[in-house]
C-alpha cells in the first residue's frame, strides 16, 4: 500500500481541507460564470466571451472526429475532419460505436464520465473514512463537487477528449494502489497508456514500490495491444504504422510548430509564443533569446521530467508532494498542455486531501496553486483573436508550481550513501538479469 489507514488524518481534518478547496474551485467558477453571462447578455459579446469553454458549435468534436475517423478501419489515411494523432488501440475502440448515432454515443460518454468520477469518489471516502464515520455522505459530496466543478475536467467532457476518462482510470489505479490491489492498478493504468502515451509516467508508482513485474506488464500489454490493433485495420501493420508516425507529425506540424494550441492551453512552451507574437506586433521583431527558448523548449521540459521522475523515486517529501511532481513532469512533456490535461492534477489534490502531515507554507502554495489551475481564467482576449490571458496566467502558476515542487534543499539532501543505495536497489533486477546470462 502507498500509505496506511493509520496516517490518514483526522476526518475533521479532512473536512475543513476540502471544505477550503471546495470554496476555492466554487468561487473561481462561480465569478466566471457571472463574468461571461453578464459580457453575453449585457455586452451581446459573442464567443469566445460569452462563455468559458470552448466555441459551442464545435462542442463534443474531439470524440466525434476520432470516432468520424474509424470509418473504413483506416483511421490514418481518412480524410475526415481533424489529425488523427491517437494511438491505435483508441481508435480500434471508437470503431465498435462508428455506426451509432452521435447523439447517442455523445450521451454516453458524459455518463460514463460523470458515474466513473462518482464511483471514484465513493471508493475514494471508503478508503479514507472509518466505516461507521457520520461524515462519509459528506466527503462524498465535496470531493463530487470538487471533480465536477473543476474546469479542466468541464473543459474534457465539452470537447469530448478521452483525457476526461483516463485522468478518472489513472486515479482509480491511485485508488487501487491505496488499497494494495497491485494487478487492479496495473491493468487501470495499462488502459490508459495503451490510449496516449504520457499516463505511462505512472509506472513510477509501481518502481517506488518495488513492484517490477507490474510495471513490466504496463508497458508490454500497453504495446501489445497497439500493436493488435494495428494488424486490426485495413492493410498491412506496416501500412498502418507509417500513417500513424504520418499523423503524430501532422499533429507536431499544426499544434506544436503552427499555432493550432494557442486556444486553451497552459503550457510555457505556447505563453512563450504568444508574448513574442505581441513583442513582435509592437516592436517589429523577437528578441533573440527568447526564440531559443522557443525553439529549445522541448529540451527543457525534458530536463523537468527527469527532475520530476528522480524526485518521485528518490526525494525524502511526503506522499502527496511526490504525486505532484510526478503528474507535472507527466503533463509538461513535450510542449503542448491544453487545459484538459490538468485534470490530472486532481490525483494529487486527493492525496492532499488525506495526508497526515500538517501543510507547510510551501505544501499552500502548492495546493493553492493546483487550485488556481482548477478554475476558469478566460476574462480577457487579445485582439479579436481567442487566445485568453489564461494562457498566460496557468503558464505562470505551472512554472510557480514545479518550483515550489523541485526546489527543495530539503528533499534533495539525501546523503550520497543512501542514494547509492537507492540506486543499487532499483537497478538490481538489471544487474541480476545481466549476470544470470553470463
Amino acid at each position: 500500500m502507498i500509505i496506511k489507514p493509520d496516517k490518514i488524518q483526522g476526518e475533521r481534518n479532512i473536512l475543513i481541507r476540502i471544505n477550503w478547496m471546495v470554496a476555492v474551485v466554487l468561487a473561481g467558477l462561480g465569478c466566471a460564470v457571472l463574468f461571461h453571462y453578464f459580457a453575453a447578455s449585457l455586452w451581446r459579446a459573442p464567443w469566445p466571451l460569452n462563455i468559458y469553454l470552448f466555441a459551442p458549435d464545435d462542442r463534443f468534436n474531439d470524440l466525434i472526429n476520432s470516432v468520424n475517423k474509424t470509418i473504413g478501419l483506416d483511421p490514418y489515411h481518412n480524410r475526415a475532419r481533424g489529425v488523427a494523432a491517437y494511438f491505435p488501440f483508441t481508435y480500434m475502440l471508437l470503431s465498435w460505436i462508428n455506426d451509432v448515432n452521435p447523439r447517442v454515443y455523445v450521451s454516453a460518454f458524459t455518463i460514463f464520465c460523470v458515474a466513473f468520477a462518482m464511483i471514484n469518489s465513493v471508493w475514494y471516502v471508503r478508503l479514507a473514512m472509518r466505516r461507521e464515520s457520520d461524515l462519509k455522505l459528506v466527503i462524498f459530496v465535496l470531493s463530487t463537487l470538487i471533480i465536477f466543478c473543476s474546469y479542466p475536467f468541464q473543459f474534457a467532457v465539452d470537447r469530448g477528449n478521452l483525457d476526461a476518462v483516463m485522468g478518472l482510470l489513472c486515479m482509480a489505479g491511485m485508488l487501487a494502489l491505496w488499497r494494495g490491489w497491485f494487478w487492479g492498478a496495473a491493468m487501470l493504468i495499462t488502459c490508459a497508456a495503451a490510449w496516449k502515451a504520457y499516463p505511462v509516467m505512472f509506472i513510477l508508482l509501481f518502481v517506488r514500490q518495488r513492484r517490477y513485474w507490474q510495471s513490466a506488464f504496463i508497458v508490454v500489454m500497453a504495446i501489445l495491444l497497439n500493436f493488435l490493433a494495428l494488424l486490426n485495420f485495413v492493410g498491412e501493420w506496416q501500412y498502418n504504422w507509417c500513417g500513424f508516425q504520418q499523423g503524430l507529425t501532422d499533429f507536431h506540424l499544426q499544434y506544436v510548430i503552427g499555432n493550432g494550441s494557442r486556444q486553451y492551453c497552459a503550457d510555457p512552451y505556447n505563453a512563450s509564443k504568444i508574448i513574442a507574437a505581441l513583442w513582435a506586433s509592437s516592436t517589429g521583431k523577437i528578441p533573440s533569446l527568447m526564440s531559443i527558448c522557443i525553439s529549445q523548449y522541448q529540451w527543457f521540459s525534458l530536463i523537468i521530467l527527469i527532475f520530476c521522475s528522480i524526485y518521485y523515486l528518490l526525494a525524502r517529501s511526503t506522499w502527496a508532494r511526490r504525486l505532484t511532481a510526478l503528474v507535472t513532469g507527466m503533463i509538461i512533456y513535450p510542449n503542448v498542455i491544453n487545459d484538459y490535461k490538468l485534470v490530472y492534477y486532481l490525483i494529487p489534490l486527493a492525496a492532499y486531501i488525506v495526508e497526515k502531515r500538517t501543510w507547510g507554507k510551501r505544501d499552500i502554495v502548492i495546493v493553492t496553486c493546483m487550485l488556481m489551475l482548477m478554475v476558469p481564467k478566460n476574462y480577457y482576449f487579445f485582439g479579436r483573436s481567442d487566445v485568453s490571458i489564461s494562457c498566460l496566467v496557468s503558464a505562470l502558476i505551472l512554472m510557480t508550481l514545479t518550483a515550489c515542487v523541485l526546489v527543495d534543499r530539503k528533499a534533495w539532501g539525501m546523503p550520497f550513501a543512501k542514494l547509492k543505495r537507492k540506486l543499487w536497489w532499483y537497478s538490481r533486477p538489471f544487474w541480476m538479469l545481466a549476470k544470470n546470462r553470463k
